[in-house]
């Protein structure tokens, strides 16, 4: 099994809020940020989304390894979940920039299934990918320096596909390259949610 290089465009699974989660987050975050004084501001609200899993860093994406990634995204196996982003956290020195993450508690547990299924499905199709051990499930809001710990009001994102995004460095961009329903959730989460 190899290793992709690493290279200027980063590819990786993960989640992607809807419009209504977005505004939610991007408020939450702003009453957050007001409190705490900061001054940086939050990232576009469209590059919002929760990294399941990072794949890999390639200069040109070839067709045979989008090929491989959309076989990985076939393969794995998930329900849908809430997850609630509760906490702003930054961990780290008035040195250099750090990002400031939204964290959960509730539904991470479910994040956590679902990043495991995805490295599995990655090694299935013969990819190692970068992000090893897995990352704690994050939204990354802005950088900063210094460490911070803010609550904030709970925002619920509710998982519902699976997305493989190709960030486009430098220009704060990204494409979406695939997309996959994840299994509908247990009977009474279905009933509470209109699943």
């Amino acid at each position: 099994m190899t290793r992709i290089d690493r290279d200027p465009d980063l590819m990786f699974f993960g989640l992607l809020p809807t419009r209504a989660e977005r505004v939610a987050t991007i408020l939450a975050a702003n009453r957050m940020r007001q409190r705490a004084e900061l001054l940086a501001p939050i990232r576009a609200p469209r590059l919002l989304h929760m990294t399941a899993v990072s794949v890999c860093y390639v200069s040109t994406l070839t067709d045979q390894l989008l090929k491989q990634l959309r076989a990985a995204g076939d393969r794995v196996v998930a329900r849908a979940f809430e997850i609630y982003w509760h906490r702003a956290v930054r961990r780290g020195s008035e040195a250099r920039d750090r990002a400031l993450k939204l964290i959960a508690r509730r539904g991470a547990r479910e994040a956590r299934l679902l990043q495991q299924s995805v490295r599995a499905a990655l090694m299935e199709v013969g990819i190692e990918p970068v992000s090893d051990p897995l990352p704690e499930p994050h939204v990354t809001l802005l950088y900063g320096r210094g460490d911070l710990s803010q609550p904030i009001e709970p925002v619920c994102w509710t998982a519902r596909r699976l997305v493989l995004i190709q960030s486009l460095t430098g220009l704060t961009d990204y494409v979406v390259r695939g997309s996959w329903p994840l299994q509908p959730p247990l009977v009474g989460f279905q009933q509470e949610f209109g699943f």
